[in-house]
Parts: C-alpha cells; sequence; structure tokens
C-alpha cells in the first residue's frame, strides 16, 4: 500500500508540474501580445516581472487544477487577476513586544490602537466579492490576538473558506491568549504561526500544547536572523537599481498588505502612510479593482521601494528596545 501511495504522489507531482508549465506559458504568450505595441526587451521586463511577483508566487506552496488554471489564462485575456497567491491583513498596530527592527515599524507608530472590527469585516466583505480566489490569508498585527474582536474577524474569515485554501496567524505567543478564544477559532484551513525569539521560548511552548490539545495546526518558526530593510528615507536609487532590488526582495512577493483599505506592496506601507508618505498603493474599494490589480502587478513600486535599503545584511532577531 504504501508504494501504491508513493507511486500515485509522484504521478500527481508530474501532472501539477506539467500543468503549472502550460499555464505559465500560455500565460506568458498572452501576456506579451497585450502589449503589442512596446518594444521586445520592455515587454520581457514586464513579464519578468509579472512572472516573478504573482505566476512563482502563486506556483511557490500551491496546487492548481486545470479548472482554476482556465481561470487564469481567462483573466490574463481581460488584463485582470482575479486569483491571488498570498495576502495580509492588518487587524492591530498592538504589540506584546518591541522589536528595534520590527519589518512593520510596529513600536514607532505614534498611535496604536486596534482596526475597527467592522472596518476589517467590510474590507473583507469587499474582497471577496471582487477576488474569486486566494491561496494564503495571513491575518498580523502587531499582535493579532491583542485585538478585542479577534474570533469574530476569524470567523468572518471562515465564512469565506471555499474562497481560500489556508488562513495563516502570526503570533509571538507572549500575550496571554485565552483557552476560549482558541476554542472558538478551531477550523481546518487554520494554521498558527509562533514566532520564536531567544526570549519567548517558555510561552511558545505553552501556546504550542494548548493548540496541541486544540486539535489546531501550528507551525513554531525559529529564525536564525532577520533581514534590515533600514529606516524608511528616500534612497535615491536610479530606476534600474530600484527594479533590481525589486526583483530580489522577496517581501514584495509574499507581503502584499491589505491595512485600511488599501493594498500595499509590502508590510512597511501601513507605517509609511500613516506618517505622511506616499507609498504605492490600490484602494479594494476603487473601480476596476481587478483590472487595477493587474497593473499593480506589473509595476516597481518606486514611491515604496525608493524609501527602502533593502540590503540582506542579517540582524539579531527580535533584539527589544530598551
Amino acid at each position: 500500500m504504501k508504494i501504491i501511495n508513493i507511486f500515485l504522489k509522484k504521478i500527481q507531482e508530474l501532472y501539477y508540474c506539467k500543468v503549472k508549465k502550460m499555464i505559465i506559458r500560455l500565460s506568458k504568450i498572452i501576456f506579451l501580445n497585450s502589449f503589442s505595441k512596446l518594444e521586445k526587451k520592455q515587454k520581457m521586463i514586464l513579464w519578468k516581472r509579472k512572472e516573478e511577483k504573482y505566476y512563482n508566487a502563486l506556483f511557490l506552496q500551491q496546487t492548481i487544477g486545470i479548472k482554476q488554471g482556465i481561470n487564469l489564462l481567462k483573466a490574463e485575456l481581460k488584463k485582470e487577476i482575479n486569483i491571488l497567491p498570498r495576502i495580509i491583513i492588518v487587524i492591530s498596530t498592538r504589540c506584546s513586544m518591541k522589536c528595534e527592527k520590527c519589518g512593520e515599524f510596529i513600536p514607532y507608530f505614534e498611535k496604536k490602537n486596534d482596526i475597527s472590527t467592522e472596518y476589517i469585516i467590510d474590507e473583507i466583505y469587499n474582497l471577496f466579492r471582487q477576488i474569486d480566489y486566494i491561496y494564503t490569508v495571513e491575518v498580523i498585527g502587531g499582535e493579532p490576538f491583542i485585538h478585542k474582536d479577534f474570533a469574530k474577524i476569524m470567523n468572518t474569515l471562515f465564512q469565506f473558506d471555499s474562497q481560500i485554501n489556508k488562513i495563516q496567524v502570526t503570533t509571538n505567543a507572549v500575550f496571554n491568549i485565552q483557552s476560549d478564544i482558541i476554542h472558538e477559532i478551531k477550523n481546518s484551513k487554520l494554521e498558527i504561526l509562533i514566532s520564536e525569539y531567544p526570549n519567548n521560548k517558555a510561552k511558545v511552548c505553552q501556546l504550542g500544547k494548548i493548540l496541541k490539545e486544540e486539535g489546531i495546526n501550528f507551525k513554531i518558526i525559529r529564525a536564525k536572523y532577520w533581514t534590515d530593510f533600514g529606516p524608511i528615507c528616500y534612497n535615491n536609487l536610479k530606476n534600474e537599481q530600484i527594479n533590481h532590488m525589486y526583483m530580489q526582495c522577496n517581501a514584495s512577493r509574499d507581503c502584499r498588505t491589505l491595512y485600511m483599505g488599501n493594498l500595499f506592496y509590502c508590510s512597511r506601507g501601513p507605517y509609511m502612510i500613516e506618517n505622511g508618505y506616499n507609498p504605492n498603493r490600490i484602494s479594494i474599494y476603487s473601480p476596476n479593482f481587478k483590472r487595477k490589480l493587474y497593473a499593480f502587478y506589473n509595476k516597481v513600486g518606486k514611491n515604496t521601494c525608493g524609501y527602502c535599503n533593502y540590503n540582506r545584511k542579517p540582524i539579531p532577531v527580535a533584539k527589544q528596545i530598551t
């Protein structure tokens, strides 16, 4: 029986690999033809962005069948995006830790608060009215469990589980999470990501035990180091340099962030807009959202990437502000 299962798995992997290649090949043909007025070099630059930031993200951990592949091709013909690889939803700017090099700049928000529950729920409803499917929805803060209506927000997301492959929640486990909250959010598509740092190992162990008892999927993330993206200041780079940095950056592929009705290139966007900057973004309430989303994945966010100093410099994990 074990041999048969291994054999079937291999067949499935080969099938998936062929489907993936076919979808990307056909998408490329459609994409390049839709920009027929541009020079070949410029078209290829645009395609490389779309392939890396959208299609590679889509196929990174996902299994896409023929039906969804056809939907992708139809959307490409219309110059729309109707399936998202991943989206991060910010529900609070409060946190139980003060990480000096926090990627979201949470300790440096002037006003730290929970986003209105009604507003978040409206965001979720509006998003799934327009998007057919999202492979991964990640809920973050700050610390998401701090939000007073955390369970209510999660249960709103669960209403759309037919349009979602996986729902993740990232926590540092430092906040004392009530067991009744854990019980309320049980769902087969839910996965809790617990960030383990040198100073929270006991709390991580404690939360892991509770989640195991409740039968909730979880994963402990043990990062060896963080990456320093630098402060938010104009980097004075040329367009070619910004494009190179954008193509090298995983955050611009995996961290499209929803905050207060706006979708940003990465998780730096919310702090930027709260502090008078003008980061690249699109409103999920704007007309023709799917067409604007298509353009959003083809462009380099100069107003975002132009204020980043991504240098892949490793830094200590979760160093606290004293």
